[in-house]
């Protein structure tokens, strides 16, 4: 559930931005991962941390085309390909969201500002 995780949105302008395999690292040197999302109410609060501003054509999240299937970093499928209003999973290819217009694929060497989801520990 989104509320076990924590967001950071590197709301970098060029050329300060990432190719979504630099944004990975960025987050994991930080202890974190690029955002998975798993349901419709953790997409919504991402679409928030994904604010909308100058320089900015969208924020990196942790899904990327492997081998024909949109997959997410932790490995799993993404389930509702309306979330990327079917878009083709063409290899090379990455998700960005950005507020206002949803989630848009993206050449993975294209540079973008990201956002990293840190797990909460389980208590």
């Amino acid at each position: 559930d989104h509320m076990s995780s924590c967001y950071a949105y590197n709301n970098y302008k060029p050329p300060n931005q990432r190719t979504w395999e630099e944004a990975r690292e960025d987050c994991r040197r930080k202890n974190s991962d690029l955002t998975v999302v798993s349901n419709q109410t953790e997409k919504d609060h991402v679409n928030t941390q994904s604010p909308s501003e100058e320089g900015i054509n969208g924020y990196w999240i942790g899904l990327r085309a492997v081998e024909g299937t949109w997959k997410w970093i932790d490995g799993s499928n993404l389930t509702d390909q309306t979330w990327i209003q079917q878009q083709a999973a063409t290899d090379g290819y990455c998700v960005t969201s950005l507020n206002g217009r949803g989630w848009n694929t993206a050449i993975c060497g294209d540079k973008n500002a990201w956002i990293c989801e840190k797990k909460a520990l389980s208590v």
